[in-house]
């Protein structure tokens, strides 16, 4: 609070200048692209009466994001309205938005389209980005092996970091492939240490391979002392601990206390959908999901929960929607792929089926080579 008082007053005693807006989101950006994006927040919230101006608006979108705080970010751009020619910040900040949103592949197009900022390690970053939502690894691996020289260390770890994270994701998609998600997560902590969507993914994956003592120890740490928001994402983590490690009433009474502190929070969301479904009650289970996918229709996570409750239903017809919706946004994800294989031989469906299954192995082929 200190702080934030002595730059608010830091900023209102500057003299004033022609393009003021300019300068702040000038300044926001260095702060930004140096790693600090709390710092560049503050920064753009000490001047309130230049929020209307479109580069300080796309600047502070930059920031939630880069700060982990996109249901922030949304509410933020929504409240933008429509914006016909905006400036790259604000253009940028929407792409990768897009990217969190499944919109990867469109996003990409418009990245790959804007030549004249060609050098502008923002766009390279969201490029970047996108490769990673739709899995193209050694696309990603280029692309942040050729980033702008003007990109600064701290976003070249940041980036680096991204990507040892996506791609552990996808191989915790597979039991037989979830240990080298580990020392994937492991590598990702040592570039940004404490990061807390890292530390979130790891805690997740080792109740995922049943490491429960060390995933509770890292969990407790974090939470010892943590805002409501970080909070609410790890409660959502030791839920799936304690989930994995069959104990589904402190998993609910972990997903609960987080939607107190963040309500429809997705996680905590899907997590409660889990205990239904595995608890047989498939009523209490699509309830929670169709609330998650009232907010969020394209949601991956909450799509392949659906198509797992249609199946446990004996409607692979009904699960068969739902997998082509997350397959349309993510080719190869690995879950999607085998449930629908599953959906294909239930209809008697055999060579679509092994079609399906030719394209899931030459995936986890890949995913598991070096």
């Amino acid at each position: 609070m200190i702080a934030r008082t002595l730059l608010a007053l830091a900023l209102l005693a500057l003299p004033a200048r022609a393009d003021e807006a300019g300068e702040l989101a000038r300044a926001a950006r260095e702060a930004r692209r140096s790693g600090d994006a709390p710092r560049a927040l503050l920064l753009l919230e000490a001047r309130p009466a230049l929020a209307g101006d479109l580069r300080v608006a796309g600047e502070r979108l930059l920031a939630l994001i880069d700060a982990h705080r996109l249901d922030d970010a949304r509410a933020a751009d929504a409240a933008l309205g429509e914006v016909r020619e905006g400036p790259p910040p604000l253009a940028i900040a929407r792409a990768r938005l897009a990217v969190a949103g499944g919109g990867a592949a469109a996003a990409l197009h418009w990245a790959e389209a804007a030549g004249t900022l060609r050098d502008n390690p923002d766009l390279a970053l969201a490029r970047l980005e996108a490769l990673l939502a739709l899995g193209r690894w050694k696309d990603a691996e280029a692309a942040l092996a050729a980033l702008p020289a003007a990109t600064h260390d701290a976003l070249r770890r940041r980036a680096a970091a991204d990507l040892r994270l996506a791609r552990a994701r996808e191989l915790a998609e597979d039991p037989e492939l979830l240990e080298r998600a580990v020392p994937l997560l492991e590598e990702a902590l040592a570039l940004q240490p404490g990061r807390p969507d890292l530390c979130i993914a790891l805690v997740e994956v080792l109740a995922q391979w049943h490491r429960a003592e060390r995933a509770e120890e890292l969990a407790q740490s974090v939470l010892a002392g943590a805002p409501d928001g970080l909070r609410a994402e790890m409660l959502v983590a030791l839920g799936q601990v304690r989930r994995a490690e069959l104990r589904d009433a402190e998993a609910v009474a972990c997903f609960d206390e987080a939607l107190r502190l963040r309500p429809a929070l997705p996680g905590a969301l899907l997590g409660l959908a889990r205990c239904h479904l595995r608890a047989g009650d498939l009523p209490a289970a699509e309830a929670r999901l169709r609330q998650r996918l009232s907010g969020a229709p394209r949601d991956a996570e909450a799509l392949l929960l659906l198509a797992e409750l249609e199946l446990e239903r004996r409607a692979p017809e009904r699960a068969e929607g739902p997998l082509r919706e997350v397959l349309a946004a993510r080719p190869h994800n690995l879950k999607a792929l085998w449930l629908l294989s599953r959906a294909l031989a239930l209809q008697g469906r055999r060579d679509e089926q092994r079609e399906t299954l030719a394209v899931w192995q030459d995936r986890r082929e890949l995913l598991a080579g070096p």
